[in-house]
């Protein structure tokens, strides 16, 4: 039993010194295509949290953006 409690324990305490830390800039992958979507920055604040800031996004093959607003709210509604 003590072998046992002993293998456990010594998993347990190299799977969690392994683990990479949050902080940093990391590539966010789209769940459905597996394509990457972009890079954001997760930074921890002064109070513990942890934030996200979006740096980049990656450009949809073959999407192209509208210039402009459709059915937004005031004052994101830019009219032609």
């Amino acid at each position: 039993m003590k072998t046992i409690l002993g293998a456990v324990l010594v998993t347990i305490a190299t799977t969690s010194a392994c683990a990479q830390d949050i902080i940093g800039t990391w590539r966010y992958i789209d769940d459905k295509t597996g394509e990457p979507k972009g890079l954001v920055k997760i930074e921890k604040q002064a109070n513990g949290t942890y934030a996200g800031t979006a740096l980049k996004a990656t450009p949809r093959p073959g999407y192209t953006a509208k210039e402009f607003c459709t059915n937004c709210p005031a004052p994101y509604t830019l009219h032609q």
